[in-house]
């Protein structure tokens, strides 16, 4: 058994930048964080990007006053594993 990684990151709405965490390069899968929506959103296994662009929208839309949902995550060495955020 093995205790969950934490991870911080700031989506920057103005210029599309995401800014994760320092400890993210520790973290198993991923050496090299998504850095913009679009790659975060790449990232994501094809089944569960809808989803998560839902959460997404809704948040910022207003329809939800907390980000909250769970995905599958492709890492970059081709692993496959859950993230809660």
């Amino acid at each position: 058994m093995s205790a969950a990684d934490v991870v911080a990151w700031e989506w920057d709405l103005a210029s599309g930048l995401i800014t994760w965490s320092d400890n993210t390069r520790t973290a198993p899968g991923l050496e090299t964080p998504p850095g913009t929506y679009e790659r975060f959103i790449e990232c994501i296994l094809p089944g569960d990007r809808e989803g998560v662009e839902r959460a997404i929208a809704d948040c910022l839309d207003g329809l939800t006053v907390v980000f909250r949902c769970e995905f599958r995550l492709l890492h970059t060495d081709g692993a496959m594993g859950w993230v809660e955020t």
